[in-house]
């Protein structure tokens, strides 16, 4: 007969590793999709940015975006990035799985600098596209 009372809880394995994977994935997803978070949480138009608009629909341009309309989302995804960073480190000293840690630490890293993935990705493709058509570099 075994006595299930003394037996200690089993402790997750990999805990701090998975959760700053999962952690990194929410920042990723909130990086990837800034501009319809942004326009969902704006709350309403100025005047002032009313007349921006439309000035520039009529002339037919783009008009800029403010800076304090771009700084909170990007503060958020890098915070949880960082986030993420930290638990990686953290279950790597607490010698977990070296590729949960490793894999926390990377997406982490990822969502932190997420503009320039794009402009390397961006790269990679326009040289993978020249490689095939049978430029050598």
């Amino acid at each position: 007969m075994t006595d299930t009372i003394n037996e200690s809880p089993k402790r997750i394995q990999n805990a701090m590793a998975i959760l700053g994977i999962f952690i990194a994935i929410l920042a990723i997803a909130l990086a990837m999709f800034q501009d319809p978070i942004r326009e969902q949480v704006a709350s309403g138009k100025t005047l002032k940015e009313r007349v921006i608009e439309g000035g520039a629909a009529l002339i037919g341009i783009e008009p800029r975006r403010s800076s304090e309309d771009r700084d909170w989302i990007v503060w958020a995804y890098s915070g949880v990035g960082l986030l993420a960073v930290i638990f990686g480190v953290v279950s790597y000293l607490r010698q977990e799985n070296h590729r949960f840690s490793g894999m926390a630490g990377a997406l982490g890293i990822i969502a932190i600098g997420w503009e320039y993935v794009l402009i390397g990705l961006i790269i990679a493709v326009v040289i993978y596209i020249l490689a095939n058509l049978g430029f050598d570099f």
